[in-house]
C-alpha cells in the first residue's frame, strides 16, 4: 500500500544553487574527461560547402567564403567564412540554418550573366539609360568649356556660359558649373589631343616643325611648337606645346625642341637627325621621321 498523496498547495523542492568553489569544480571535473574534438569527415556528407584546412585546423564554408564581398554574407559572427575550431555538429547545424549561409547558397546557383546578355536586362537596360543621360551632361560641359579655351576667353566665362545652358532648359546638373571642374576638363581635352598628335606622328613618313616665340608680361620668352606633316596628300599642322627654354640662344633652343619631343612620346631612337640638326649653332632645325 501507498502512503504517496497529493495535497493541494504542494509545490515541489527547490534545487539548491551552487557556490563559486563548486562551479569550478565541476567546470574542472568536465574537463578533465572532456574529449578532444576534431573534425570528423562524415560531417562533409551532402554538404558540399564544407572544407576542413589541415593546416589552419579549421572548418569553412566554401559558399560562404566565395562570397564575402557581400555584407549580407560576411556578417559578424559568421565564422564559417575565415574558418572555425567549433568542432560541435551542433555548430555546423546552426550555420547550415543561418540566414548569411541561405544568402550565399542562392547566390552560388545563380548563373551569373555575360557582359551581353546583362545589357538585354531590365537593370542593364536601366543603367545604360542612366550612362547616356551623364554623358549627354558632360557633353555639354566640355563643349562649353572647349569654346571657351579655343577663342581665349577667361576661365570666368564658363559658369555664366552653363548658366545660359540652364536657362535654355538643356539638362546638365550643378556639379560641375565651377572654375576648377572647368580648369580639369582642360587638362583633359589637352591629353586626349596631345594623344592624337602622337598618333598621327607615328602614322606619317616624315614630319617638320615651326617654332614662334613671345615674350609674356614678366619678359619670360615662351616658345610655341607645331608639327607639320602630309598625310594622303593634306598637309597639317598641329599645336604640340607652350614652354620657356633657358635662353633664346640655339644651342638652348636646340635642347629646348629634344626635351619637348622627349615629353611627347615620339622615340628619338626612330628620328634621323640631319647635319643641320646635330650642329646646335644652327638656326635651322629639320626632323625626318623614319
Amino acid at each position: 500500500m501507498s502512503f504517496l498523496r497529493f495535497y493541494d498547495g504542494a509545490k515541489p523542492g527547490k534545487k539548491g544553487k551552487l557556490t563559486d568553489d563548486k562551479k569550478k569544480e565541476k567546470a574542472k571535473e568536465y574537463e578533465s574527461r572532456r574529449v578532444e574534438r576534431s573534425f570528423q569527415s562524415k560531417w562533409k556528407n551532402e554538404r558540399d560547402w564544407l572544407e576542413y584546412d589541415e593546416e589552419t585546423k579549421t572548418m569553412f564554408c566554401t559558399c560562404c567564403r566565395a562570397n564575402s564581398q557581400f555584407r549580407s554574407v560576411s556578417v559578424k559572427g559568421n565564422t564559417f567564412v575565415e574558418g572555425s575550431c567549433n568542432f560541435r555538429h551542433s555548430a555546423i547545424v546552426d550555420h547550415e540554418k543561418s540566414t548569411p549561409h541561405e544568402k550565399a547558397l542562392r547566390m552560388s546557383k545563380t548563373t551569373p550573366l555575360t557582359p551581353s546578355e546583362l545589357k538585354t536586362t531590365e537593370a542593364g537596360n536601366a543603367l545604360k539609360m542612366l550612362q547616356a543621360a551623364e554623358r549627354n551632361k558632360l557633353c555639354y560641359l566640355f563643349r562649353n568649356v572647349h569654346a571657351i579655351a579655343k577663342n581665349n576667353r577667361p576661365i570666368s566665362d564658363y559658369k555664366w556660359l552653363c548658366e545660359l545652358d540652364i536657362a535654355k532648359q538643356i539638362e546638365i546638373g550643378s556639379t560641375y558649373i565651377n572654375d576648377h571642374a572647368a580648369v580639369n576638363f582642360i587638362h583633359h581635352i589637352a591629353k586626349v589631343e596631345l594623344s592624337h598628335t602622337e598618333k598621327q606622328c607615328k602614322a606619317v613618313p616624315f614630319l617638320s616643325f615651326l617654332m614662334d616665340g613671345t615674350t609674356d608680361i614678366s619678359g619670360s620668352e615662351q616658345e610655341t611648337l607645331y608639327l607639320r606633316y602630309s598625310k594622303t596628300g593634306n598637309v597639317t599642322e598641329r599645336f604640340l606645346n607652350t614652354s620657356s627654354p633657358k635662353s633664346t640662344t640655339s644651342a638652348d633652343l636646340y635642347d629646348h625642341v629634344i626635351d619637348v619631343l622627349k615629353q611627347t612620346n615620339i622615340d628619338k631612337g626612330n628620328l634621323k637627325l640631319t647635319p643641320a640638326l646635330k650642329d646646335k649653332t644652327k638656326f635651322v632645325f629639320l626632323l625626318i621621321f623614319i
